[in-house]
């Protein structure tokens, strides 16, 4: 069986393989939601009209649960289209 060439250093990784935060810098804060069901209402909504979006616990991720906060994220630049669903309401 023939090697794989080697992968070139892709999108949110460094050159140790190590995944980083860089995702984060392509989403910004549209909505924060009290729990988790709210946040993923939300989050389906917006991805039921089209608009990527997701949701990320308040604070340390360790603590999560179905009742801390979350945030809904929706990407960069894209925040006038989540405007425009919910104003649909």
């Amino acid at each position: 069986m023939a090697a794989l060439p080697p992968r070139s250093v892709g999108e949110g990784q460094r050159e140790g393989g190590e995944g980083t935060d860089d995702w984060l810098h392509m989403w910004t804060d549209y909505r924060k939601a009290p729990n988790l069901m709210i946040a993923e209402m939300w989050k389906n909504l917006l991805e039921g009209e089209g608009l990527p979006a997701k949701i990320v616990p308040e604070g340390d991720i360790l603590d999560w649960g179905e009742r801390v906060p979350f945030r809904v994220l929706v990407p960069k630049g894209r925040e006038h289209v989540a405007d425009e669903i919910l104003r649909k309401l």
